[in-house]
């Protein structure tokens, strides 16, 4: 606070004071509503990771992995070995076991003017193709692989 004369001063008389309050310069005024701001975005903003895995247990990629032959391995033969597939396909004369587990993990942070996520997916599949006999004709297993935890 600023103190100020209230009305002219006579010689010889005491000068009575009052406090006048003191209006802020613009300048000041910019500098605490910014530094609030910055703070109303720290403090409303959030941050957030995740991961998931998702599909069948990818057993085909075990340490006791069985050889898979074709026209002697039966469809029995690979869910028994690997347990159900995640999708069962039946073509014109043909069936296809479809066998898929899928990680995902991401990032993100979120603020009230600017938001940022990544997230990351990585697949890892098997097909088995079978005749009407239900004998293997072809397998495959996708390039990408994904660690087996084994059981």
């Amino acid at each position: 606070m600023v103190w100020k004369p209230i009305g002219k001063v006579r010689p010889g008389k005491t000068q009575e004071l009052a406090a006048r309050p003191r209006i802020p310069d613009l300048g000041s005024v910019m500098k605490s509503t910014n530094c609030l701001a910055v703070c109303v975005l720290v403090t409303l903003g959030g941050c957030a990771s995740w991961s998931q895995e998702t599909g069948v247990d990818n057993r085909w990629r075990g340490a006791e992995v069985p050889v898979w032959v074709t026209g002697e391995t039966t469809a029995e033969d690979v869910m028994t070995e690997l347990g159900p597939p995640s999708q069962i396909i039946a073509l014109k004369d043909q069936v296809v076991y479809y066998y898929l587990k899928e990680t995902m993990a991401g990032s993100a942070y979120v603020l009230i003017l600017y938001n940022n996520a990544k997230m990351r997916a990585e697949y890892d599949r098997a097909i088995f193709f079978f005749d009407d006999d239900g004998k293997l004709t072809r397998y495959a297993y996708s390039n990408e692989t994904l660690s087996h935890r084994g059981n």
